[in-house]
C-alpha cells in the first residue's frame, strides 16, 4: 500500500521535479526546447520476500516553450510539454499499471520589473 501512495504522490508532484527552472530566453530566439530521459534497468530486490523479482524505471520529459516579449522587462511564455513515467515491477502485488503519460499546457507571465527580483506567475493544465 505504501508503494501505491508513493507512486501516486510522485505522479502528482513529478512535474516540478522534471522542470529545469526558468531560463532567460533572448529576444532573437524566442523558442526553447527541453528533453530529459532517465532509465534504470532490472534492479533486483534484496528482500527475501521478493528474491526473484526485479523492477525497471524510466522517465522522460519533453517541452516546447515560446516567449513573447512585451517589453525588455516583461514577457509571456507559452509551454507545451509531455512527460512519461514507467515503473515496471514484474511481481508487484499492489497494482498492475506501470506506464503513465501526461501532458501540460501553460501560460506564464515573467517580469523583472523590480531590480534583483524575478516574478513568474503561471497558470496551466495537466492531463
Amino acid at each position: 500500500m505504501r508503494l501505491f501512495f508513493f507512486l501516486s504522490g510522485f505522479l502528482f508532484f513529478s512535474f516540478p521535479l522534471f522542470s529545469k527552472g526558468y531560463i532567460t530566453p533572448h529576444p532573437d530566439h524566442p523558442f526553447f526546447v527541453t528533453a530529459d530521459f532517465r532509465a534504470i534497468g532490472q534492479a533486483p530486490f534484496r528482500s527475501s520476500r521478493f528474491r526473484h523479482s526485479h523492477a525497471t524505471y524510466a522517465d522522460s520529459s519533453d517541452g516546447l516553450y515560446y516567449t513573447l516579449f512585451i517589453n525588455p522587462r516583461n514577457s509571456l511564455s507559452f509551454e507545451l510539454s509531455y512527460s512519461y513515467l514507467k515503473f515496471d515491477w514484474d511481481q508487484n502485488p499492489r497494482f498492475r499499471e506501470g506506464i503513465y503519460n501526461y501532458g501540460d499546457v501553460s501560460l506564464s507571465w515573467i517580469s523583472t520589473a523590480w531590480e534583483k527580483w524575478l516574478w513568474i506567475i503561471t497558470n496551466g493544465v495537466t492531463v
